[in-house]
């Protein structure tokens, strides 16, 4: 994978944690990682909102099933 030069703004207190979580040389690297961690992150709660959404709509199926058997004098 090549890598492509960038000129970034950080804010200061950003900037003092990259040089304190880092060796000379090694920002790009860190930087690098911190975004792909993030958007692994945020990929994962994006599965896990739609699983939820799945769960909640199939709860809500049932429930439906469950309403229409006993107005029909079936049980469930």
């Amino acid at each position: 994978m090549g890598a492509v030069r960038m000129n970034i703004t950080l804010p200061e207190d950003v900037v003092r944690i990259l040089k304190k979580k880092t060796r000379a040389g090694g920002k790009s690297a860190f930087i690098a990682e911190a975004i792909r961690s993030y958007a692994q992150q945020e990929s994962q709660e994006e599965l896990v909102k739609r699983m939820i959404e799945g769960y909640q709509a199939e709860s809500l199926q049932d429930e439906e099933q469950d309403w229409l058997n006993a107005d029909m004098g079936e049980d469930t």
